[in-house]
């Protein structure tokens, strides 16, 4: 027995959301000293994100908000840089 397809409305409040998310956390790192690439650099090899997670979540939920965090985290070291040098 195959899933249903999800409805395109569906598919599409998703795909919103996890954008949603991502510009929150540029727009965050951006408030940050250094510049956001340099951020994102430095919140992923440290993984300070985790100390974000209610200790009662279930692992699987925290493997998954430290997935996604890690995806956009190099997604934004990644993009070009619209910062303009301190100087």
């Amino acid at each position: 027995m195959s899933m249903p397809a999800l409805a395109p409305s569906t598919r599409n409040r998703r795909f919103s959301k996890r954008s949603s998310n991502a510009e929150d956390l540029r727009a965050h790192l951006r408030t940050l000293p250094n510049g956001s690439r340099r951020a994102a650099t430095q919140w992923r090899k440290l993984e300070s994100y985790r100390a974000l997670l209610p200790a009662e979540s279930p692992e699987y939920l925290k493997e998954l908000f430290c997935s996604n965090v890690r995806a956009m985290l190099e997604i934004l070291e990644k993009e070009p840089s619209t910062e303009q040098a301190a100087g």
